[in-house]
């Protein structure tokens, strides 16, 4: 029965409610499982995945999407304004703005970025800090969405536009 059981909910996990994509953090609580003399372990499962399928379309879910730790090194205050302005264009949340490792007048800017909006970075990057900058990146954490970027983003998917 908990073998069955644990099916169910893997299959219903396996294929969420807003894209098809997999259902993640999830934890659920059997309190009682009744079975008649002709209840099959297949019925069973099904019956779970069912179950949990619906609690799923009737929740409320949300995309996460994967953000990504931004470091951009500048040589200087020059270009930081424009550097900011990009990060906050980009949906990225600054953390610190502090001073580089290589001493003299360097600025180090750390941000939250989500990981799909720095495609293309380094190339608008170099523009508009005339090739002064350098930046690494690397993923540090999973977000929710806001519902106004998962709409965008599922309509996108859909094909909508």
């Amino acid at each position: 029965i908990v073998d069955a059981v644990r099916k169910g909910v893997e299959s219903a996990c396996s294929y969420g409610p807003i894209l098809g994509l997999p259902v993640m953090d999830v934890r659920v609580n059997v309190r009682s499982v009744a079975m008649g003399p002709v209840t099959s372990v297949a019925s069973l499962s099904a019956c779970v995945s069912s179950t949990l399928s619906k609690c799923f379309r009737l929740a409320e879910m949300a995309l996460i999407e994967p953000f990504s730790e931004l470091a951009v090194t500048l040589p200087d205050d020059e270009h930081l304004g424009a550097v900011l302005s990009d990060v906050a264009s980009r949906r990225g949340a600054v953390r610190d703005v502090g001073t580089g490792d290589t001493g003299c007048e360097s600025r180090l800017v750390c941000a939250d970025v989500p990981t799909g909006e720095l495609a293309g970075y380094a190339t608008e990057l170099r523009t508009i800090t005339s090739g002064m900058a350098t930046f690494s990146a690397q993923f540090s954490h999973y977000q929710q969405m806001t519902p106004a970027i998962q709409k965008t983003t599922v309509d996108k998917i859909r094909g909508y536009y």
